[in-house]
């Protein structure tokens, strides 16, 4: 099996949610191409969600330096952060998320719930542009 369908087994995998069958294909492909970002952020996703924060952030940390800048990749970032309570690391991940994909909803809420956490400000217009997805998201 070439690493690209270990890749594609993993994914399927994580989305009938079995992390950790899917942290060991991903492991596998990588195992075959160190530098396959699509299966180590998979990879760092999955652990997450399974719970082990510190090798999902050195895979995410792995990611930031040698992928392409994905805003995917920093929401998920993000939202590790936010479930170790890094907030700070959180609101700048959750904003370069933002800058990299506008309107992007997740990482809005995110930010958001971050905010309310913290009890710090909120960026300029970031409720009204909330307001407005919202209202989008209710019509169609």
């Amino acid at each position: 099996m070439s690493a690209e369908d270990l890749y594609r087994q993993a994914q399927q995998h994580a989305a009938a949610d079995r992390h950790g069958e899917a942290v060991e294909a991903y492991s596998n492909a990588l195992a075959l191409d160190d530098g396959h970002w699509k299966a180590r952020f998979g990879r760092a996703v999955a652990l997450h969600r399974l719970g082990d924060l510190a090798a999902a952030r050195q895979d995410f940390d792995r990611v930031m330096s040698d992928g392409p800048e994905c805003a995917e990749a920093f929401y998920s970032r993000a939202a590790m952060r936010y479930d170790s309570g890094v907030f700070r690391a959180t609101l700048e991940d959750c904003d370069t998320a933002l800058r990299l994909k506008p309107g992007y909803t997740d990482a809005l809420y995110l930010r958001l719930q971050c905010c309310s956490r913290r009890k710090c400000r909120l960026p300029r217009g970031i409720l009204r542009t909330w307001d407005r997805l919202a209202h989008a998201r209710a019509l169609g």
